[in-house]
């Protein structure tokens, strides 16, 4: 913390926009204190760090639609927030501690809930998070895919080409407001599957399906409307970016993955996440 707080002092920064974070909403069960470590207890010292410096004006705190819960989508930002994993927890007490702290220091904050991100620059080494990714490199190592569930769970995925212009415009617009900004059109898992897999050139490529997750949410997706409004209109199609993330993936070619030590283990932890010597 200390070594954090000194060299945010010597950045003199006027803005935060703080993206940090360990997204692994699935996997929070099984790893609850480096959840917690990594997103709330990190981003209290970095924002402490930054309420030192005088000139300090803005934070922007990424923040997720893991804080809607399981609730009737589509979700918009004057829903409550009622998180049903630790991951949505420690977004939602993020959440309140920007509020909190901001109206007591004099500042302004912007509060975005992106959801399911995906494009170039994802790692494609985390078996615990980001589908897409997972299964371009399942592709690309020769591996059977997985879907967990019947896969007719529901998402709207955000390609980070569309959702980029209305980040940025954080900065200037929303003061103390909250944002939903993600994909605009909902999608299955399977249908997301038929997409990827063909963008990839393996519409053949094999997939089983797996016990679905504890504690997943069936169907999740925002109202995008405030942010369109008062941020920007953004229009790249869900397949186009899946195009862009297939080239993207067979550019960087097929990854070790990355396996972490969870702290927790029962029944419940997904066959897919045991560590396994890695053989490719």
């Amino acid at each position: 913390r200390r070594s954090a707080v000194d060299y945010i002092a010597a950045l003199e920064p006027e803005a935060l926009y703080h993206l940090a974070a360990c997204a692994r909403e699935g996997a929070s069960w099984f790893q609850p204190a480096h959840v917690t470590q990594t997103n709330m207890a990190a981003y209290v010292n970095t924002l402490t760090g930054c309420l030192k410096y005088k000139g300090f004006k803005r934070v922007v705190l990424f923040s997720s639609m893991a804080v809607y819960g399981d609730q009737q989508p589509p979700f918009d930002e004057d829903a409550p927030t009622k998180p049903v994993d630790p991951y949505g927890l420690n977004k939602a007490a993020m959440e309140e501690m920007t509020k909190m702290l901001c109206k007591c220091h004099g500042i302004s904050y912007v509060i975005i809930r992106p959801n399911n991100v995906f494009g170039p620059g994802q790692s494609l080494r985390d078996k615990y998070r980001n589908v897409l990714a997972i299964w371009c490199n399942c592709i690309m190592r020769g591996e059977e895919a997985w879907i967990f569930g019947d896969g007719e769970q529901t998402r709207a995925f955000s390609y980070i080409g569309e959702a980029l212009p209305a980040y940025l415009r954080c900065l200037e617009r929303g003061d103390n407001r909250t944002f939903n900004i993600g994909g605009l059109l909902p999608i299955t898992i399977n249908e997301a599957w038929r997409l990827m897999s063909a963008a990839m050139g393996a519409p053949n490529h094999p997939v089983r399906h797996v016990p679905a997750r504890y504690g997943e949410v069936k169907a999740a997706f925002c109202s995008q409307s405030r942010a369109v409004e008062e941020l920007c209109h953004w229009a790249i199609g869900f397949e186009r970016g899946i195009l862009e993330m297939a080239k993207y993936a067979r550019r960087m070619g097929p990854q070790e993955w990355v396996t972490d030590t969870l702290e927790l283990r029962n029944e419940r932890l997904p066959e897919e996440w045991h560590e396994k010597p890695d053989t490719k």
